[in-house]
């Protein structure tokens, strides 16, 4: 090797430096120029994040004037799908993958190169660690068996460490052009829709590979605590001050003329849960326990919460929200006593019916199902519902089936008996119901997204991640050992390194001693 082997040895910088590269390649393939793109492209997307916290995106869409119109030509209200970001993101993966050719050729002849067996220009070496040692081969061996031995001979010695971290920095630029180019493939495509449903429901959308099923939807209530509103008696809405004693609160309540007073109640006539906007402060956690279908088989059981998302073929469905004006209000009851009745004959039996199990009417060829019990019957264009959970109006739906396939439904009322008869020349009537409950189930509303480019971001953050750490914690270390003629003088050892050159000298030091220790 020529003068500047220290150079050319370890950064591949030759004797005689390389014509300067000039043009649009040169200047990509700069880390200057990349870094540039990446402060202009963090500047905008800081600018798109305050302009979303200025701006809705319908009220961006509805303002007028120059400011506005140009906010909208950067289409500031969908700024990674803007054109800006699709460029400055396109020529910042360019940029990498022209750093990524410029250095492929140099690591690898780094990689591959042999060291010379002219070690004539250590003498002139100025940045390496130099120490001498009066050892037998074999001992000195013996100490050096980390390094592995590239060259042997019976003058010189050359052994290498770290060589593996020459490859840090094109790992960390391959990881960082294969982020960039899942970031600029998600921007082109993916899905963001929502779906909701209730309890018992199955949601699914086209192009998603499996179906969810709604099993459950529970929302967790803090327990009572200052600065809470709160419903009281079911009639006013107040805050609550602090606790007055055992079962007690003290409770502020405005006035119409918006004066306030503090009213001291007790704890069982206070809720922290009434339905509105007013109460999603006292609200502990929110969650849906969901059953995962494929073909209609179940596969998967899982619970979705905030932060804690349901991952399954690219789809991610988050617990976005839940609809607390809509709730269902479901019933259930344990039996019934139906009475039915001929009039004209004067005949009248009572049966006792179990939900969803169907029991013969007395002579008759007719059969009847007891169904669906809601407690506060409605009739709204979507059909019958329950207007709240409270037994108001009860209503059961009785099936009736006969022979030929005849099939009625019919509500029956509880508290309002109808004077209709039929089917058939019968007239029914509930006379009583037994075990009547009611909850309120809410609608549960899942985001649910995908993102194209999802394999690329995984694989571009295991390339930068393996890159980072070779780069930071792998030193390429170099060291000769120049063995003296017989009879003429101790063993040259000289350390050449890269960086941490004052670690490499203390790690030589340290060998030194130890052999100095051990003869």
């Amino acid at each position: 090797m020529t003068n500047g082997n220290l150079q050319s040895y370890l950064t591949e910088r030759e004797s005689e430096p390389a014509p300067k590269k000039r043009g649009l390649w040169a200047m990509l393939s700069t880390m200057k120029f990349a870094i540039w793109t990446l402060i202009v492209l963090g500047a905008l997307s800081l600018a798109a994040m305050i302009v979303g916290e200025l701006y809705a995106p319908e009220a961006l869409r509805r303002a007028q004037g120059f400011g506005p119109d140009l906010l909208r030509v950067l289409r500031m209200d969908d700024p990674f799908r803007s054109w800006w970001y699709r460029l400055l993101l396109g020529i910042l993966c360019l940029s990498l993958f022209a750093c990524i050719l410029e250095r492929t050729p140099i690591v690898w002849r780094l990689w591959t190169k042999k060291p010379s067996s002219d070690a004539s220009w250590l003498r002139s070496v100025r940045s390496g660690v130099v120490r001498t040692v009066n050892s037998s081969r074999s001992e000195l061996e013996s100490r050096l068996h980390r390094f592995r031995w590239r060259l042997k001979s019976d003058a010189l010695w050359i052994g290498e460490r770290g060589r593996i971290g020459l490859w840090g920095p094109l790992f960390t630029h391959s990881g960082m052009l294969l982020i960039g180019l899942g970031a600029l493939v998600g921007s082109f495509g993916g899905t963001n829709t929502r779906l909701g449903g209730f309890a018992g429901d199955v949601v699914e959308m086209p192009g998603m590979p499996f179906a969810v099923r709604i099993d459950s939807f529970r929302v967790v209530y803090y327990p009572l605590q200052p600065g809470q509103w709160v419903m009281v008696d079911e009639a006013w809405v107040g805050k609550l001050a602090r606790q007055a004693s055992s079962g007690r609160w003290q409770v502020r309540r405005m006035g119409r003329d918006e004066s306030e007073e503090v009213v001291t109640v007790a704890a069982d006539r206070i809720r922290n849960r009434f339905a509105s906007e007013m109460d999603r402060a006292n609200i502990k956690r929110y969650s849906a326990f969901v059953t995962v279908l494929e073909d209609g088989q179940e596969v998967l059981r899982q619970e979705i919460a905030v932060n804690s998302p349901l991952r399954r073929a690219g789809f991610r469905l988050y617990q976005s929200s839940y609809d607390p004006d809509h709730p269902r209000f479901v019933a259930s009851y344990d039996s019934l006593h139906l009475q039915v009745s001929d009039s004209a004959a004067g005949i009248t039996d009572t049966i006792t019916l179990l939900p969803s199990v169907e029991v013969a009417v007395p002579r008759d060829t007719v059969k009847v199902t007891a169904g669906e019990l809601l407690p506060h019957f409605k009739l709204g264009q979507q059909g019958a519902y329950s207007e709240s959970e409270e037994f108001i109006n009860p209503a059961v739906q009785l099936v009736f089936r006969g022979a030929s396939g005849f099939e009625k439904p019919r509500w029956i009322f509880l508290k309002f008996p109808s004077h209709e008869t039929g089917p058939g020349r019968y007239a029914y009537r509930i006379t009583s119901l037994h075990g009547e409950r009611a909850t309120t189930e809410l609608m549960t509303i899942f985001e649910v997204r995908r993102s194209h480019g999802g394999a690329l971001l995984w694989l571009g953050f295991v390339f930068a991640t393996i890159g980072l750490l070779l780069s930071f914690y792998v030193v390429h270390r170099v060291l000769y050992v120049e063995w003296p003629a017989a009879g003429q003088g101790e063993t040259r050892l000289t350390g050449l390194s890269r960086k941490t050159i004052r670690l490499y000298e203390r790690e030589l030091d340290s060998l030194i001693e130890n052999l100095r220790a051990s003869a």
